[in-house]
């Protein structure tokens, strides 16, 4: 028998040729596309709507509030939203944001989602040690919700995904893994607008640091009532003592005094089980 052998002509090289030569072309437009937006992505994101961004993301937050997360108990509920609005007065949000406060059973922690939805764990309140540093770390995530910090990394986060799937690279869990971090200027932007905030506040900067104090690992190993390591809670943020460091150089730099703090109210206390802490400076 014989073998049939299929011999190209110089014509259907050439069109062979030119389709590759167009995947490439292709592909390498995509490419850039790709990377021009990712670089430009704090500038065109801004251009989708409060609005729109929360109602993108509420369907979300209700499925992961009703199937994931422990409600939180009602008085501390309260004293947060209100201590947020409190807060929020001074730090002049634009007036589409609707900022909500979710408060949930946890170990300490507290994160500022899209839609203006934040997220404070009960944990969080155990680990503090007064209103002062509970407002600095309200604040904090205030910030970024203002600045749409949320919004800019799930932004990147999506293209991310887009590259990665195209290249066969899971998508989705490599960009979580990439962008699950807001950057080191965003962070101390972050405090420095949640430094601000709480001098106008209470006139005065004391407890700014309380939550970085309570995160060092030689200061609180466990969180007391819960085996959770309380050094966990921003283990994703840039390094505590230089977080340290730079809100007592800003809060010197522009004279804001260090004064007692305020203790959690009565109900506060009670709700927490404790008898709660002493003010101190």
């Amino acid at each position: 028998m014989t073998r049939y052998r299929h011999e190209i002509s110089t014509d259907e090289s050439r069109r062979i040729q030119r389709f590759l030569y167009v995947v490439a072309a292709g592909t390498t437009a995509f490419a850039l596309i790709l990377i021009v937006a990712f670089l430009t992505a704090d500038r065109w994101l801004l251009l989708i709507s409060h609005e729109s961004e929360r109602r993108f993301v509420d369907r979300y937050v209700t499925v992961v509030k009703n199937q994931f997360l422990e409600p939180g108990d009602p008085v501390l509920q309260r004293y947060v939203e209100d201590l947020t609005h409190r807060i929020a007065a001074h730090m002049q949000p634009p007036r589409d944001l609707n900022i909500r406060v979710h408060v949930v059973k946890g170990p300490p922690n507290a994160a500022a989602t899209l839609g203006g939805h934040i997220f404070v764990l009960e944990g969080l309140l155990r680990a503090l040690d007064s209103e002062n540093s509970l407002a600095m770390v309200i604040a904090h995530e205030l910030a970024h919700c203002i600045n749409r910090d949320p919004l800019r990394s799930v932004g990147r986060g999506l293209l991310l995904d887009i590259a990665l799937s195209s290249a066969g690279g899971g998508g989705l869990a490599g960009s979580q893994l990439l962008m699950r971090r807001y950057s080191r200027e965003q962070e101390a932007v972050a405090d420095r607008d949640a430094l601000l905030a709480l001098n106008e506040q209470y006139g005065h900067v004391g407890g700014a640091a309380g939550l970085f104090e309570a995160l060092r690992p030689s200061d609180v190993e466990t969180l007391p009532g819960t085996g959770s390591p309380v050094r966990d809670i921003l283990s994703t943020h840039p390094a505590i003592d230089r977080r340290i460091e730079a809100i007592r150089a800003s809060a010197a730099g522009n004279g804001w005094p260090t004064l007692e703090t305020r203790p959690y109210p009565e109900e506060v206390r009670k709700a927490l089980g404790s008898a709660g802490p002493s003010s101190k400076p």
